[in-house]
């Protein structure tokens, strides 16, 4: 009982041992020297060197050999002031310990005594030198730390990169000319507030506009609430990243991102189109002749498919079941191993003619955008010309992923269950063991395909 109360006792003070202290989880030894032994070696008032262990016992007994031999040399050092005649030489003794072998042999005192310094000076840091070390941390700017931290990275893919960079702008625009280890946990809420402030790059006009151009614009406030972005999570990621590295380096301690009491914006729930919206793209998609703006917003209509799943789309994924007959498109370059499916394609598009529209184009791709196209799209032409709110009855807002929340919630009306749904949309599947017992890939596309046909609307092919 004794034993266990004394374990949670350390727990509690978080593995506190004398004479140590413990950074990122490593234990140091810190010892302010004693004045007899300062006096014989001229070492410093304190030294201090890793216990290179993340063991609290460990540490415990590194520390009480090394205590245990600057006490003894303090007592050798005090009798040899009281006899003259006695030499260290036979009373030191030679031991291991976490930094080495001590063992300090000469013919006299003296050089006995600069043996003892010199071991110390080149094996321990004393507070001079941790005092230096401070001092140049504090001479690294943001801006220096940040173009090393861009030498490090491995294997990024574009879109990781210019996320890095566009969310480093603000930092760098803010604080670039600051000493790395000065920033405070005050100032990376101010850093988090001007990411809240910044403008949606791919709407006019901000999309013209530069980056400094941007980040003045969200410092001086100036962005209409509806125009800013609508999350945070990704900004607040990168410095997290950036202020990870700096410690793995070794240039700082803590990171200010972990102690500001700003709290992360994640961007509002989306909402679903209701069934009026949805028949007003489908009318305007109709009838344009550009097979992206025609076909893409018609296919997330009917299946509720990603805007990369879409764009990704090549000619051979559109395929033919040879036991069912029927047509479906096959879904493996996503985000998720769920994601990966087969979506039978509704009446309505083959009525449509989007076969006729497949077999018309050549092998690849089968839509020639850009990856941000169908979200500038939307947000240029489509809310416009179809007279689309910004947020839905329950203020939830509205994009064009909002399709698929509209499929989700008009397939799951049709009786669908949770599984059955999963198939369609790529979802991950529910938690336990009936999770682990329920493959998706084994539905028939036939009774998938029953499920998307019962979705309600239908374009309107007349010119009025």
């Amino acid at each position: 009982m004794l034993q266990t109360v004394l374990q949670n006792k350390r727990k509690k003070q978080k593995e506190y041992i004398p004479y140590t202290f413990v950074r990122n989880g490593i234990y140091y030894f810190r010892y302010r020297v004693p004045l007899a032994i300062q006096q014989a070696t001229n070492l410093p008032p304190i030294i201090r060197q890793s216990l290179k262990t993340t063991s609290p016992k460990q540490a415990e007994n590194h520390a009480r050999i090394t205590v245990g031999f600057f006490l003894n040399l303090q007592e050798m050092i005090m009798a040899r002031k009281r006899h003259d005649s006695l030499l260290l030489t036979q009373e030191l003794i030679s031991f291991a310990s976490p930094i080495g072998d001590f063992k300090f042999e000469g013919n006299s005192l003296e050089e006995e005594t600069n043996l003892v310094s010199k071991f110390v000076q080149e094996n321990f840091e004393t507070k001079d030198m941790v005092s230096n070390q401070s001092s140049a941390k504090k001479g690294l700017l943001i801006s220096n730390m940040w173009a090393k931290w861009q030498e490090s990275w491995e294997e990024l893919s574009d879109k990781e990169t210019k996320g890095r960079i566009r969310y480093m702008d603000i930092l760098i625009h803010l604080f670039g000319q600051q000493s790395i280890c000065s920033i405070t946990a005050k100032e990376a809420d101010q850093v988090m507030k001007t990411v809240d402030m910044m403008p949606k790059s791919n709407i006019k006009p901000y999309s013209q506009w530069s980056q400094t151009e941007r980040i003045n614009a969200a410092v001086n406030r100036s962005i209409p609430k509806q125009e800013r972005v609508t999350s945070s999570k990704h900004a607040l990621k990168v410095y997290q990243g950036f202020y990870k590295w700096l410690k793995l380096e070794h240039v700082i301690d803590e990171s200010p991102f972990n102690q500001m009491r700003y709290e992360n914006k994640q961007g509002g729930k989306r909402g679903a189109f209701n069934i009026a919206q949805v028949q007003r793209i489908l009318d305007f998609s109709v009838k344009c002749e550009d097979p992206a703006k025609k076909w893409i917003p018609l296919l997330m209509a009917y299946s509720g498919m990603r805007n990369g799943e879409i764009q990704r789309l090549t000619k051979s994924d559109v395929r033919c079941c040879q036991v069912t007959d029927v047509w479906y498109i096959l879904i493996t370059d996503s985000k998720t191993i769920a994601s990966s499916r087969e979506v039978p394609i509704a009446q309505a598009l083959l009525d449509l003619g989007f076969l006729s529209f497949i077999n018309s184009l050549d092998e690849g791709r089968i839509f020639s955008v850009s990856e941000k196209w169908l979200t500038r799209y939307y947000s240029g032409v489509l809310k416009r010309v179809c007279d689309l709110p910004s947020v839905a009855l329950r203020g939830e807002a509205l994009s064009v992923y909002s399709f698929r929340h509209t499929v989700t919630s008009l397939i799951r009306s049709t009786g669908a269950n949770i599984a059955m749904t999963s198939a369609i949309m790529g979802h991950s599947a529910e938690g336990g063991i009936q999770a682990n017992y329920t493959h998706t890939e084994l539905f028939s596309l036939q009774e998938l395909k029953g499920i998307v046909d019962a979705i309600p609307y239908r374009p309107n092919l007349s010119d009025n």
